[in-house]
């Protein structure tokens, strides 16, 4: 899993963690602009304002669709995260392959596109 943008932390509960470790990770990117709406997201309004900061119409650019979907879980916006889902398989996110283990999605589990793109991937 992508664990350098905070997923152990994020796992954790220990949010604030998460969102810094997200953070860090956009400005050895070289992306300065994402670090701080990834920060100023956390500062404004806890885990959710991250959230908000970094699945938004400001988000990084290159911010992987299978990255966004468990953003959009986090927030209980299942229709999105789908539709990202949808579009990692489409475009091949490398990442998409830990989706059935995934505890991120555990929320999602039972939705029949989610079980009809696992199926998809090669999973039984």
């Amino acid at each position: 899993m992508h664990y350098n943008l905070g997923t152990v932390q994020q796992l954790k509960g220990n949010y604030a963690e998460s969102a810094e470790e997200f953070a860090k990770w956009r400005e050895l990117g070289g992306d300065a602009q994402g670090a701080a709406l990834a920060r100023e997201g956390y500062s404004n309004g806890g885990w959710e304002g991250f959230l908000r900061a970094v699945t938004g119409p400001r988000r990084p650019v290159d911010l992987n669709t299978y990255v966004l979907a468990a953003f959009h879980v986090a927030l209980g916006e299942k229709d999105k995260a789908m539709v990202k889902l949808a579009e990692s398989y489409d475009n091949r996110v490398n990442i998409i392959f830990w989706l059935k283990v995934d505890p991120r999605f555990d929320k999602v589990r039972d939705d029949p596109r989610f079980q009809t793109l696992v199926r998809k991937i090669g999973y039984p």
